[in-house]
């Protein structure tokens, strides 16, 4: 979506002329290939900002011409055989960069923050096709009458994942302060394409035959845990096995146990992503860029009627023995294509014909980054952060409160569903339901 009105729209490109110093044919990484076709988004909102408005966008946009420079595979096409990315400089390559000017002031749209509202303050719709061929990058400057401002950016999930598009931030911010020399994060592009090289025959992974049971309708909608109540969560979810359980796990498991109540299905299994930089130990891929993620689920069955530590017991073992047969697997060089059906096949093994009476449900975390932190362009941290740019169906966004203490949820569910979980009795002890986000 653009903003109310739209002021102009311009391709950034890299500040210097580094992009022929680099291969033509940069290549994809495995799992850059399987990603979907869908861009990674954020919307930053900050204040009002005692800087004039046209030093702020000459500051944006030379920052972030310089950002490209650092960041160069953003700048070009993905091409149309998925192994690799084309700089082509027949055609415009670079970053699509928008302004818009917003006629409310920006407290209508935090007040109560809604999904459908706020996309509008996106580049993109975050589901496009583009973002497997170009452009890998857009950003949209938003101005308010009040004097606040809106920063939406969008990045292709084909070449980034969370943890790229932080460094990105911290890039575009270090440049934006003038500490391009002594400040930057390492930056890696190569190391996973070479240790994760492309094939002829990768394709995008198709859904699990649970996720047909999704529903065709859904709504999202945003609680709350503060860190308070965060600590009280962790307190009920302290077990033998599970001595300090983390935000993260908490929070997803009584959402998950929460959601199930609220369904007809009370077998269920919940997918989480898994961050492969921590599982490969040689070469380190602490600094590699590009979308380094995978995914494993945890099943359970009558989830609703067990305890919260018997749930986080669960994710907890799940996620140490799904990221040691991967670490091995991925050691042993198996291809990533092999190691998904595997998994697939394992499940329809294990299930057979009930596998369709399981309920799916997603949960991606954007805890721990520390992007209010990294998002100062030198006029103060942002206000609030929006990162629910699409509304896949049974999914939780978690993302850290602005203190870092507590968590933010953003959950997608059908809309039945939704009635019945907004007045969970549990749920609501620990969170508050669409709380103001102008609140500090």
């Amino acid at each position: 979506m653009e903003g109310d009105e739209i002021v102009s729209r311009e391709t950034i490109k890299p500040f210097s002329q580094t992009i022929g110093d680099h291969p033509k044919g940069f290549k994809l990484c495995q799992f850059d290939q399987m990603a979907l076709p869908v861009y990674i988004p954020v919307v930053l909102f900050y204040n009002k900002i005692d800087i004039a408005a046209d030093q702020v966008k000459q500051r944006l946009k030379k920052s972030l011409s310089e950002a490209l420079t650092v960041f160069y595979p953003f700048a070009g096409r993905i091409e149309s055989d998925n192994t690799s990315i084309k700089f082509d400089e027949e055609h415009d390559y670079g970053a699509h960069y928008i302004e818009a000017r917003f006629d409310s002031p920006l407290s209508t749209f935090l007040h109560q923050p809604d999904v459908e509202v706020l996309r509008q303050f996106l580049p993109i719709e975050v589901e496009s096709p583009k973002a497997t061929t170009t452009p890998l990058l857009l950003v949209q400057l938003g101005f308010f009458p009040c004097g606040g401002m809106a920063i939406g950016l969008c990045m292709s999930h084909k070449l980034a994942d969370l943890v790229t598009l932080c460094t990105f931030i911290r890039v575009w911010t270090s440049m934006a302060l003038g500490h391009a020399h002594t400040q930057l994060p390492i930056v890696d592009f190569e190391t996973a394409s070479s240790h994760f090289p492309p094939t002829d025959h990768a394709t995008v992974p198709e859904p699990p035959p649970m996720a047909l049971n999704w529903p065709a309708k859904c709504v999202t909608k945003r609680f709350v845990f503060d860190g308070l109540n965060i600590a009280a969560l962790k307190a009920e979810a302290v077990s033998e096995t599970v001595q300090r359980p983390s935000r993260v796990e908490v929070v997803s498991a009584l959402l998950w146990r929460c959601a199930s109540r609220s369904s007809l299905s009370k077998h269920s299994i919940m997918v989480q992503f898994v961050n492969i930089r921590k599982r490969v130990e040689s070469p380190s891929l602490e600094n590699t860029m590009g979308n380094l993620v995978h995914y494993f689920g945890t099943d359970i069955e009558g989830i609703d009627k067990m305890e919260l530590k018997e749930v986080v017991a669960r994710l907890r073992k799940r996620i140490v023995e799904a990221g040691d047969n991967l670490t091995k697997a991925l050691g042993m060089g198996t291809p990533l294509e092999m190691i998904d059906d595997e998994y697939k096949k394992e499940m329809r093994n294990k299930y057979g014909s009930k596998l369709l009476d399981i309920k799916l449900y997603l949960c991606s975390s954007w805890c721990n980054l520390r992007l209010y932190d990294h998002a100062d362009f030198g006029w103060g941290k942002p206000i609030y952060l929006f990162t629910a740019g699409s509304s896949k169906k049974n999914f939780f966004r978690l993302m850290d409160t602005k203190d870092g203490d507590g968590v933010e949820a953003w959950v997608s569910l059908s809309e039945d569903e939704m009635a019945l979980l907004e007045r969970d009795p549990e749920l609501l002890k620990f969170a508050s339901f669409n709380p103001s986000a102008l609140e500090s």
